[in-house]
């Protein structure tokens, strides 16, 4: 299927759209994991970790942006092996 579309502005608005439904699926997405936030004595820094990824970790200075970083690791991570065209299963340990 292919769409012309004339007005640059409702091009643009149609492109916003579909940027947004999809940067919405892929927050449902990485939400299904189990994020952690620990102190490492080694690096004196907070480390964010992913219990369905635990070969992924983030240091930080500060919680909040371990946790953000783990999470910004892991939505990479995810479109990665979806590029590869990899299974990404949702493995609980719970």
């Amino acid at each position: 299927m292919l769409f012309v579309f004339t007005d640059p502005e409702l091009l643009t608005y149609k492109v916003l759209q579909a940027v947004e439904r999809w940067g919405r699926n892929m927050a449902k997405e990485i939400d299904r994991y189990i994020y952690r936030v620990t102190w490492s004595e080694d690096d004196q820094q907070h480390v964010g970790l992913c219990v369905e990824f635990p070969s992924l970790s983030w240091l930080e200075s500060t919680p909040e942006e371990a946790l953000k970083g783990i999470r910004k690791l892991v939505r990479v991570c995810i479109l990665d092996m979806k590029k590869s065209n990899c299974v990404v299963s949702l493995n609980r340990l719970i």
